[in-house]
């Protein structure tokens, strides 16, 4: 008997995981004021990320330009060194002719008659001696110069291999810098994507507080005792028929937080999945055209929602039937062909839902991934 009780209980606990989650705590207005504010100030973030994004690709961009004219200064100085090396040795076969021209008068192993004449033509001491010294200078000098010439070769060498480091570093840096702005554009463009997204929660949010407003619900109250949803007792499929393409969960490496439905042509009639309220009716980028629908059923609070609709064909305030027509099916939003991207949460939300999102099949009886159905 204690081991059925144990097994009864990991049973339990184990199909806990499978229900929806249940709201916790009753929603008031003053829920949706604080949810409001924080929308907002995620909406500046968002605002300020992409303008620091931009400023810094223009940092960049201007980083760039100042390389480029350095890359371009190190390379007129390669080619300046280059040309200056040119010179200096051709400079050197002239010297180093010179110097065999006056080696010759100073060869004494080679008889040094030549030598010999320059020297002891003299017509005096003073005048030998002097002779003697200048043939020795020149010599010595020509040396010297050519050691110079070679001296300078060496340096500009060394400076044309250095400046080619000093490019290839340069280039280094353009590559790094050009990455780094690709990832500031991935950035701004995620920052105004999540503004964007941020920006219909806002007006959905609104929305709702107008609509709370116009029911005189107080700051404190729970909305559901000042907005009578229509109480439901079971759930039915959003389309006639249909076939379902892609389940609830892990896909492409993100979350999928809905079933798709599809099978159907464009411009079919789509349906609420129980009687309700519509709670906002918007166009966004990645949706499409949209529509929420709260909930009452069974006693617990839900919120169901239709994507990529070619057409809305309700407003936010509502009240619907399970035979009214929201809108039909499309492709529009991030969409790839015509399917309705159908979602159910966990209590009334519009901003923020995708926390409180479960498995349809939970609640909803959808055949297997490419079955379908052909009756509501």
């Amino acid at each position: 008997m204690k081991k059925i009780s144990v097994v009864l209980v990991v049973i339990l606990v184990a199909f806990s995981f499978f229900l929806p989650v249940c709201e916790i705590k009753a929603k008031t207005m003053q829920d949706l004021y604080n949810q409001l504010d924080n929308l907002k100030k995620k909406k500046q973030a968002a605002e300020n990320g992409a303008k620091l994004s931009e400023e810094q690709i223009k940092q960049i961009n201007s980083d760039i330009v100042v390389i480029n004219q350095n890359i371009d200064k190190a390379g007129k100085e390669i080619i300046a060194a280059e040309d200056k090396i040119e010179k200096t040795e051709i400079e050197i076969k002239e010297k180093e002719e010179e110097i065999k021209k006056i080696m010759n008068y100073v060869q004494v192993s080679n008889g040094e008659s030549a030598y010999l004449e320059y020297v002891y033509g003299a017509k005096d001491f003073s005048d030998f001696i002097y002779r003697a010294a200048v043939a020795e200078q020149m010599v010595n000098y020509n040396k010297e110069l050519v050691q110079e010439f070679n001296d300078l070769i060496i340096s500009l060498e060394k400076k044309k291999v250095d400046l080619a480091k000093k490019q290839k570093n340069l280039e280094a840096q353009k590559v790094t810098l050009g990455e780094k702005i690709d990832t500031l554009r991935t950035q701004a463009a995620d920052y105004e994507e999540e503004g964007a997204t941020v920006e219909d929660e806002i007006k959905m949010l609104q929305t709702s507080i107008n609509y709370y407003k116009g029911l005189n619900c107080k700051p404190n109250q729970d909305l559901s005792t000042c907005d009578k949803v229509a109480y439901a007792d079971g759930w039915v499929y959003p389309l006639k028929r249909g076939m379902v393409t892609s389940n609830y969960g892990s896909r492409w490496g993100t979350v999928h937080r809905g079933i798709d439905l599809a099978g159907v042509p464009a411009g079919t009639p789509i349906y609420p999945a129980a009687p309700g309220r519509v709670a906002a009716s918007i166009y966004s980028v990645s949706g499409g055209n949209m529509v929420y629908i709260y909930h009452t059923v069974n006693g617990k609070k839900y919120t169901t929602i239709y994507m990529h609709m070619s057409v809305r064909k309700v407003s936010a305030g509502q009240t619907v039937g399970i035979n009214t027509v929201i809108g039909t099916v499309g492709n529009t939003g991030n969409s790839q062909g015509a399917h309705l991207h159908f979602t159910m949460a966990s209590g009334w939300e519009v901003a923020g839902y995708h926390a409180y999102t479960f498995n349809p099949r939970n609640l909803i009886k959808f055949p297997p991934e490419y079955g379908g159905w052909f009756s509501r």
